[in-house]
């Protein structure tokens, strides 16, 4: 037997084991030591301890949660912490520790409630603020109605409280929607027609036949404060809308209410003539149902005008003619315009637009028949056929002569003016040479043929007046040429016998001679200072008488 002195001690552990197996607890004190009550015997300090297993069930505490120790085995000395949930309190120990017998040291405590859940939701209010979102028993949660709601009549608070067991105090609806009054306009209606208009409530006025509002569209909205935003209108006498015009525009702009005194003023687009009152005038009218002073204007461009036969006009598709546009006219071949050929588009009177013509016409052309001379032709361009305005020159052929014009016209009434010409033979009349007669006159007739030649001689006493024919013949032969006239018919004139002629006359057989330039320079300049000094003597004689 083994034996221990006094003071020796002696310490105690459990056997491991496998893993996953439980392991063993020791139960009792780890460690004893030898000691002694009277000095003379030896005893142990305490018994010695066992290794058993030792298993705590898992803790459990209603509406409370485990804050520590978590395990899937509690074993013996093992702890756990416990916390209330919200609104509970602890009643016991907080703290329990698993003992040798398998139980939990001391009793699991519990969680008792200690507060109302959170104030109940009232539809259109909401609450007092709070820090605090415990609800002992006896407090007490006050409402406020929303914007655009009030408290319902009766009540004075609106207010919940929490019971002695925790729940709260009945509850109700404390608001009801503002209220606005029930719209009533004179000459009109709100719509939608209700019995009660609330808070947020819209509603559109319309003015009955013959009213309209005055600076304001007739939408309107109950405020929060019960009164209606804008303010309820008022319905005043107005037009209907003036009609719109084609091909024009007014001043109106946005405008659709026209009170009586209110004016629309009418603009044409440019081209369109405006017929009618320029601007009207909202009236208060017979029996006081307003009307215009006037119908609202029109936006006029010419009608098309007629279109024309055995012609043609310019207007190609165009069927709109504005001011100021013009047609021009003109007729197929062989027909002539009468009138204006273009006509033009324009206001005219009151503004009404009109031609500033009459339709022209195409009228047949005048023909005139194909002009013909015998012995003669046409010298201008001949044509196939001959119109008005139509012009025909003519020429005789040799040995004949025009009479009348050589140049003729087509007239408007299918005639030549002047007249078609003819082409007679020429031939010159018998010539008449006074103080002369002709040489040879035994076949002396009237009238001669063309390039006929008669020869003339003065009488005695008598000489050609041309001082050519004095000094080279004392005969001259004239001829019948082709326009029916002699040529250099002569003239007989008294012959006058003076040195000076006579010295002329012989100058100018001189000249005939056949002398070279230098010889008749010679001549010439003799005769010419010759003639100067008879000039001089002239002078001189004159001068001494």
């Amino acid at each position: 037997m083994e034996e221990f002195n006094y003071g020796s001690s002696v310490t105690y552990q459990c056997d491991t084991v496998e893993r996953g197996q439980v392991p063993f607890s020791l139960i009792g004190e780890s460690s004893i030591h030898c000691t002694s009550t009277d000095n003379v015997n030896g005893d142990w300090s305490g018994p010695a301890p066992e290794c058993k297993v030792v298993l705590c069930n898992q803790p459990k505490v209603a509406y409370g949660k485990q804050m520590t120790g978590y395990s899937p085995v509690y074993t013996y000395r093992a702890s756990v912490l416990f916390e209330c949930e919200h609104r509970y309190t602890l009643k016991g120990s907080n703290i329990l520790h698993c003992n040798e017998n398998g139980e939990w040291d001391p009793q699991s405590p519990v969680c008792e409630l200690s507060s109302c859940d959170d104030p109940p939701y009232i539809s259109n209010t909401f609450r007092d603020h709070s820090n605090s979102n415990l609800f002992p028993a006896g407090t007490v949660v006050k409402y406020n109605c929303v914007g655009g709601y009030e408290l319902i009549p009766g009540i004075s608070s609106a207010s919940v409280t929490c019971q002695k067991d925790f729940t709260w105090s009945e509850q109700q609806e404390f608001c009801r929607r503002i209220r606005c009054p029930s719209p009533d306009i004179r000459n009109g209606t709100a719509r939608p027609r209700k019995e009660l208009y609330v808070y947020e409530d819209k509603i559109r006025i319309e003015c009955d036949r013959g009213y309209a509002l005055k600076d304001n569209y007739g939408l309107m909205k109950c405020e929060r404060n019960g009164a209606w935003h804008p303010p309820l209108p008022i319905c005043e006498p107005a037009c209907e809308p003036p009609a719109h015009i084609s091909n024009g525009r007014d001043n109106r702009g946005w405008r659709n209410v026209f009170l009586v005194g209110s004016s629309v003023r009418y603009f044409c687009n440019s081209g369109w003539s405006l017929v009618g009152v320029s601007s009207i005038r909202c009236t208060a009218g017979d029996g006081g149902t307003p009307r215009w002073d006037a119908p609202a204007p029109e936006c006029k461009a010419c009608e098309p005008p007629a279109r024309i036969a055995n012609g043609q006009d310019n207007r190609g598709w165009k069927n709109v003619f504005l001011v100021g546009s013009s047609v021009s006219y003109s007729c197929n071949h062989g027909w002539s315009l009468v009138g204006v050929s273009s006509i033009r588009c324009i206001a005219g009177d009151g503004g009404t637009p009109r031609w500033d013509a009459p339709v022209p016409e195409c009228k047949e052309i005048p023909r005139c028949p194909n002009p013909v001379i015998e012995n003669g032709k046409q010298i201008s361009i001949r044509e196939t056929e001959y119109t008005v305005g139509n012009r025909v020159e003519f020429q005789c052929e040799s040995g004949y002569i025009l009479e009348g014009s050589k140049s003729i016209e087509c007239q408007t009434n299918g005639k030549w003016d002047p007249p078609v010409p003819s082409c007679i033979k020429v031939g010159c009349p018998k010539p008449d040479v006074q103080n002369g007669g002709m040489v040879i006159a035994l076949d002396e007739k009237e009238w001669y043929d063309m390039n006929e030649n008669v020869t003339f001689k003065c009488f005695p006493g008598y000489q050609f007046s041309d001082l050519w024919y004095q000094s080279t013949t004392d005969s001259l032969a004239i001829t019948c040429s082709t326009d029916g006239t002699w040529t250099m018919l002569p003239k007989c004139e008294k012959q006058i016998n003076s040195p000076l002629c006579n010295m002329v006359r012989e100058s100018v057989k001189f000249l005939h001679c056949g002398l070279s330039l230098a010889e008749l320079r010679t001549h010439l300049e003799t005769q010419k200072l010759y003639l100067e000094i008879q000039k001089f003597k002239r002078g001189l004689q004159k001068y001494k008488e």
